[in-house]
């Protein structure tokens, strides 16, 4: 009787020990909703964005339009605003022409590729619109020099108001109205020249 005893309190000792550690450790379901809600919302923070450009010169002897294409992804996002890093292929087709012999146009058709940022102020418009404003710079790297008799590389810089439309959570498609610059950063051989034109975009949070 006394072993008897013993045993049973012995597992209820045991059970003491181990019961409270065991509900500590188990997840209730409101915890799994919660990591589950979490999860989904983590994953709508994670953005990837490919936008493609047409921009047309603009200003005296510049002749030069721009083919872009650009793919961001989005590592952070604060109070409207949001970072993203990425890359710039441009294709650049026309020519320009130097104050001194401006009848004389020098071809700098050249395609260039380098990273790029872009910051973006975002204002929601609804569930469905949002309007913001891009900023991006690139560091591009030409096949040629580029504009002719310059040098081989430059740096992009883009401006201007973007409207979105969100089909559902994940996927969005954008147009956007910009203003473009384009110089190599020096004092010399370096004819930057501008322009302005349209950009459509895609996004897809994941």
């Amino acid at each position: 009787m006394r072993f008897q005893n013993k045993t049973l309190a012995a597992f209820a000792l045991v059970g003491a020990l181990v019961l409270p550690a065991a509900v500590h450790a188990a997840p209730s379901s409101d915890d799994n909703a919660m990591e589950m809600h979490m999860g989904s919302a983590e994953a709508k923070d994670k953005k990837a964005e490919i936008q493609m450009d047409y921009l047309e010169h603009r200003g005296e002897r510049r002749y030069i339009d721009l083919y872009n294409i650009h793919a961001f992804r989005q590592y952070k996002e604060m109070h409207g605003m949001s970072l993203h890093w990425g890359v710039t292929v441009s294709r650049a087709v026309g020519s320009w022409a130097e104050k001194d012999t401006p009848d004389v146009r020098l071809d700098s058709s050249a395609v260039g590729a380098g990273p790029a940022y872009m910051i973006r102020w975002t204002k929601p418009l609804g569930s469905k619109w949002e309007a913001s404003l891009d900023a991006t710079g690139a560091v591009l790297v030409y096949n040629d020099m580029h504009p002719a008799h310059t040098r081989n590389y430059g740096f992009m810089w883009r401006i201007g108001p973007r409207v979105t439309y969100k089909f559902n959570d994940r996927n969005a498609l954008s147009v956007a109205y910009l203003g473009h610059h384009v110089s190599n950063g020096q004092r010399t051989r370096n004819p930057g020249y501008n322009g302005v034109g349209f950009s459509i975009g895609y996004r897809y949070s994941y």
